[in-house]
């Protein structure tokens, strides 16, 4: 038994909408997941998307989840078929990485001042990762102040683990052409990045990266993952699995969503 809620909240961009997702399962464990999606993702719990699918693993872990999606102009992904970089121009030009930090800035803040918590998980995927630890690691007000944006006052200690999926410091030379698509034209200095991983101190931290992945190295993930000041951390390299973790050795699979969530569990995050 499950229960699900939907939550809209003030965004950036576009139609000025950040969706929330709330899963609550029928008896919790005191955890909640908290999800970023990556750079033009959708992330709902609609049938068919990886989060929820990512979310019902969480729930058979008995963990509440929160699944966020960022603003922009056209929802519906699935009216452009398999052209997925024409709905990625037409849902995002225009939109800042700024813009989009601040979505999850938002969304983060929001949860956490209106739901009573246990133990925290925020879990991001590629540029979510690179959002959450913006976030953690404080970077998120130089960035956002920059900008000229408002931003609402985090408080780190509140997340006790944070979970980065697919993330790194430089994208790989033959996927370069995506460093001109909205979003993550806009993107700052790796720097920044690094300085974030550096104050994040108090979390314990999973880095996960799939060993096919084409759009980071390893080595840019681990760059990242080296500057994480906080001594409770691992990297886990998931044997087979693609940059979104949507594929397992070239062939559609949820199994790299499934070892993450059991590496999660056989290292006592679920209690």
């Amino acid at each position: 038994m499950k229960n699900v809620f939907h939550y809209e909240i003030e965004g950036s961009f576009g139609d000025k909408k950040v969706l929330i997702d709330h899963v609550i399962p029928g008896s919790g464990c005191g955890v909640t997941a908290v999800l970023f999606h990556g750079v033009h993702g959708c992330c709902s719990y609609r049938e068919g998307n990886k989060y929820r699918d990512l979310a019902d693993q969480l729930l058979k872990k008995k963990a509440e989840v929160f699944l966020v999606e960022t603003s922009r102009m056209i929802r519906d992904r699935d009216a452009y078929g398999t052209d997925r970089e024409s709905w990625a121009i037409d849902s995002f030009t225009g939109k800042t990485y700024a813009q989009d930090l601040l979505d999850n800035c938002n969304a983060l803040h929001n949860i956490l001042e209106t739901f009573q918590q246990g133990e925290v998980i925020l879990w991001g995927f590629s540029l979510g990762g690179i959002n959450a630890i913006n976030i953690l690691g404080g970077e998120y007000k130089a960035i956002l102040s920059n900008s000229r944006l408002e931003y609402p006052e985090l408080d780190p200690g509140l997340v006790n683990t944070l979970v980065v999926s697919g993330s790194g410091d430089k994208i790989r030379d033959e996927a370069a052409s995506s460093l001109s698509m909205p979003v993550i034209s806009t993107i700052g200095p790796s720097e920044e990045l690094h300085e974030a991983a550096s104050n994040i101190i108090e979390q314990r931290v999973f880095f996960f990266y799939g060993d096919q992945d084409r759009t980071f190295s390893e080595g840019s993930s681990r760059r990242v993952f080296e500057k994480i000041a906080s001594p409770n951390k691992d990297f886990i390299i998931i044997t087979g699995a693609d940059h979104s973790f949507r594929q397992m050795n070239g062939v559609p699979s949820n199994e790299g969503l499934s070892e993450m969530v059991e590496c999660l569990e056989k290292r006592g995050i679920f209690h």
